[in-house]
């Protein structure tokens, strides 16, 4: 059975929300305004003359319709009846006034950085996030697309000190909502080099983005078109088109942008309302495992750039490539079935080239989230506890499977596995540090080899010893047993649950691995991006703190 709700109004609320205006030259009493609130547009109560133009286009009803809403807003006063915004504070890292520690690689950064914080006794997981891995991924973007500017997805990562680290390489920001227009605005970052790249957007963002002056938005669909236009009359509007996104894991045109059948609507409406659209914007999925998906969704926009010019809009300036980007910081290394990024890149360019070159004037940005974000943090988590799976009988000699407990869960750090489709490898820490060289260690090897053999030999046994050693030797055994690779059986499997007590809280299930003890850490690496962002401490479990360094050039393989 089909129920209805409908709301009740008093006789005097429903004459003031009600409004005569003629439609096609027909007389049509409907509401403009929801009875739930004075700002917002009822667009299921209009005429349904005034929605034909979506489906077929008919100027004079398009046009009628608008400027009747115009002069019905005006008359209300509606443009003047702005709330004063909230007020947001955006949160500074306690990092940023303190210089970073350099290290000569990104090996030695971990190294290093791992070894202060385990030799503590520490047992909460943490996080080592290198701002030189950042840096070297910014000038990658420059070298393989300078036409295109990067627009960091605040939404990846927001963390402030990556945030600001990018402001000062020249980026703007896709933010989503007043909170990450205030976070990266405190930063000193200015109105024009930030996008509102929702397109649904409340009515709370809306006016803080009015207050602050950040005009570019996107919109998909008409009744954001009306939305804005109460709310913010001024803004620049890129209009987000439906993409082939069938290349791509993860698909976003379930949920946004318009289809090109009812573009040519949307363009007369914003024309009708007196909106000013400046471009276009499409998103081809993250995961993508199609470079040729860019050249398709730049061909559509060029195609709809030339329609704004055929409904009399003025000629579009602004293109938005969105995102999908992938963040493997390897220059021209597939992982999988991703291609690299100087694919992508060459596709972007000769596509841009043949449909917006420079003598066209547009300004085209791109929306990289997880390219910035992905490579430049290691997670590090402690094994707190083991169980042994009992063998079948009948199958003795079957491979030993191991149930782990770790300080970190899909709660946390690894909500990636559920809303990012990652699959984490849980790597034990000494395994992870011997797959790359150290420069500052193998500085210190090739000084200590000019030695006798015998000095030597002795400083070699104490670096080893440094590297293996997760503690010094006073601190209590049973809390910090960390073990080398002798005794232990390598050929097992391991099922990683995390802290809380949800038993749906698994990070990785029957993976191979080497014995595992409590108080051995593990590896997580390149988990920089939609990890800590949609963090939780539940259960009352704790997030991983978050150390910062910089490093200078990528690490060499271990031979």
């Amino acid at each position: 059975m089909a129920i209805c709700f409908r709301s009740v109004t008093t006789n005097a609320a429903r004459n003031s929300a009600t409004s005569k205006h003629f439609v096609n030259g027909v007389s049509q009493s409907s509401r403009l305004f929801s009875s739930g609130s004075p700002f917002l547009l009822n667009l299921g109560n209009t005429p349904a003359q005034a929605h034909a133009h979506a489906a077929f286009p008919s100027p004079a009803a398009n046009h009628a319709y608008a400027a009747q809403f115009l002069a019905s807003a005006a008359a209300s006063g509606v443009g003047g009846k702005f709330l004063q915004p909230r007020q947001r504070t955006a949160t500074a890292s306690s990092v940023d006034a303190t210089p970073l520690p350099q290290f000569p690689c990104e090996k030695s950064a971990i190294d290093r950085t791992f070894q202060q914080q385990t030799g503590t006794g520490r047992e909460r997981a943490f996080s080592v996030n290198d701002l030189g891995v950042v840096e070297r991924q910014h000038s990658r973007w420059v070298r393989n697309l300078p036409a295109v500017r990067p627009f960091y997805a605040v939404k990846c990562n927001p963390d402030p000190t990556l945030c600001r680290t990018l402001a000062a390489l020249g980026t703007g920001f896709d933010c989503a909502s007043g909170d990450e227009m205030a976070l990266v605005l405190g930063m000193g970052v200015v109105p024009n080099d930030i996008i509102f790249a929702n397109p649904i957007k409340n009515i709370k963002d809306l006016k803080y983005a009015r207050a602050q002056g950040v005009k570019k938005m996107t919109a998909d669909n008409e009744a954001e078109l009306y939305k804005i236009r109460e709310i913010f009359p001024e803004a620049e509007i890129v209009l987000r088109l439906l993409a082939d996104d069938s290349g791509s894991v993860m698909k976003f045109g379930a949920k946004f942008g318009a289809p090109l059948v009812q573009v040519e609507g949307l363009l007369k409406t914003a024309k009708a309302l007196n909106l000013k659209v400046i471009g276009t914007s499409f998103h081809i999925g993250s995961g993508c495992f199609d470079a040729q998906s860019y050249r398709k969704a730049i061909e559509l926009s060029k195609h709809v750039f030339d329609l704004g010019i055929k409904v009399g809009l003025p000629k579009f300036t602004f293109l938005d490539l969105g995102g999908g980007f992938p963040g493997n910081p390897v220059e021209n290394e597939r992982n999988g079935d991703v291609p690299a990024f100087e694919e992508m890149a060459a596709v972007i360019r000769e596509a841009t080239a043949a449909n917006f070159p420079p003598e066209s004037g547009v300004q085209i940005i791109g929306e990289p989230g997880r390219y910035m974000a992905t490579a430049w943090s290691t997670l590090f988590v402690l094994v707190q506890g083991k169980r042994e799976v009992p063998k079948v009988a009948e199958d003795a000699s079957s491979t030993r499977r191991f149930l782990y407990y770790i300080n970190d869960g899909v709660y946390g750090s690894f909500n990636c596995i559920m809303f990012d489709h990652a699959h984490p490898e849980p790597i034990p820490a000494y395994r992870f540090m011997a797959d790359r060289v150290s420069l500052d260690r193998r500085q210190s090897a090739q000084r200590e080899a000019a030695r006798p053999f015998a000095m030597s030999s002795a400083a070699s046994a104490s670096m080893m010893s440094s590297l293996f050693s997760s503690a010094d030797s006073s601190a209590p055994l049973s809390a910090r047993a960390f073990h080398t690779t002798f005794g232990r059986d390598q050929a097992c499997q391991g099922t990683f649950f995390g802290p809380t007590c949800d038993s749906m809280d698994v990070v990785a299930t029957d993976f191979p691995c080497e014995e595992l003890f409590v108080g051995d850490w593990l590896a997580f690496a390149h988990s920089g991006a939609y990890t800590s962002a949609a963090a939780t401490t539940f259960n009352g479990m704790p997030k991983p703190t978050a150390h910062y360094c910089r490093s200078r050039q990528p690490s060499p393989k271990a031979e």
